[in-house]
């Protein structure tokens, strides 16, 4: 059984994705490449997330009170400036709970 959430489908043997294959299954999930983001306390934090699969993302960063959406074939651009250490979530709400990363801000001193 799979999470519940969008983040995770699943195809059956003999189904159209599996391309008729009567003997495999298959399981897709999203994610972010890169998981992780590092950043120092004080820097200005870009991120450049370009959409590759699912037609739109849902994004949200509820730490810094950014929420943005990613469209396939386009570029989503988001700045902020990080003031504390902490790690932070960095959240698909239309692919849970698979589809997330993290932004680890440390005081780099």
């Amino acid at each position: 059984m799979l999470p519940n959430g969008g983040g995770y489908e699943k195809f059956a043997p003999g189904s159209e994705e599996m391309a008729g294959d009567q003997t495999k299954w298959a399981v897709e999930t999203y994610r972010f490449d890169t998981a992780l983001i590092a950043a120092c306390v004080g820097e200005r934090v870009v991120l450049n997330i370009f959409g590759v699969n699912a037609a739109e993302h849902h994004i949200n960063i509820p730490d810094f009170g950014k929420s943005f959406v990613v469209k396939r074939g386009m570029l989503a651009r988001q700045a902020f400036t990080v003031k504390k250490p902490g790690l932070y979530p960095i959240i698909c709400i239309t692919h849970q709970p698979s589809h997330r990363a993290d932004l680890l801000v440390s005081s780099c001193a």
